[in-house]
């Protein structure tokens, strides 16, 4: 998108997303969302602030979000595990539907 006003509902989809810090390093988060039910990061979402990460929607307004399943990554933060539950809220969110 390129304005906010090609979006129906911007407050429905997420423009940023708090990044796994062992995956900072081109300022891009891409997420696959033809593989469906399947978490395919290029980059992975951070899990650090008691099991969620802070997201802002196009409208303007952030939103924390906790999920529901975490695993520790090399460096020793949590990130959002490959599950059902959260690939889909996820993926509701990248685009509008």
């Amino acid at each position: 998108y390129r304005r906010t006003t090609e979006v129906n509902k911007p407050s429905d989809v997420f423009g940023f997303v708090h990044e796994d810090i062992m995956s900072i390093e081109d300022c891009i988060f891409r997420l696959d969302l033809q593989t469906p039910l399947t978490m395919a990061f290029e980059n992975k979402p951070a899990a650090v602030h008691n099991g969620g990460t802070t997201m802002a929607y196009l409208d303007g307004h952030t939103e924390m979000h906790k999920w529901s399943q975490v695993q520790p990554n090399a460096a020793g933060c949590n990130v959002p595990t490959d599950n059902a539950t959260d690939v889909a809220w996820m993926k509701e969110r990248a685009r509008e539907q």
